[in-house]
């Protein structure tokens, strides 16, 4: 509860920041930034097709993989059980469960990779909108 509170703080002081460095500091076109505007809820219904959309269907791939790791790990365990009654040795069976990890690697990569990318288009959009809604009240300062 308390990590969450002091998120909320700074992401106000990270906002109020922004919304004072842009009033003092930066000289942007209307037109500049409403095209800014456009293009960050362009970003942002992107990322709402790519959310609901793309990623629920192609992450029950991602699940399902994991399963299927739990279910070779299971049948190596009984491989393994029952190798060793009949004389084998146990650096055998963890020769082979070590290898099924090693297949998780490229995917894990690739999740990291999108989210990564994800977050980078969250940010953007944010940016975007915000220099749009902050041009707007600067206009109506004036």
């Amino acid at each position: 509860m308390f990590a969450m509170f002091v998120m909320l703080a700074v992401i106000a002081t990270v906002v109020s920041a922004l919304f004072f460095i842009y009033f003092k500091y930066v000289k942007i076109k209307n037109s500049t930034a409403r095209k800014m505007e456009i293009c960050g809820y362009c970003i942002l219904l992107v990322l709402i097709i790519w959310e609901f959309g793309i990623k629920n269907i192609a992450m029950n791939e991602f699940y399902n993989l994991d399963f299927w790791v739990i279910k070779e790990k299971i049948d190596y365990v009984f491989l393994g059980i029952k190798n060793l009654s009949s004389g084998s040795s146990v650096d055998s069976l963890y020769a082979n469960y070590g290898t099924i990890e090693d297949g998780n690697d490229y995917v894990n990569m690739q999740m990291l990779f999108v989210d990564i990318a994800e977050l980078i288009m969250q940010v953007l959009s944010t940016l975007f909108i915000a220099i749009g809604r902050f041009q707007e009240l600067r206009k109506k300062e004036k």
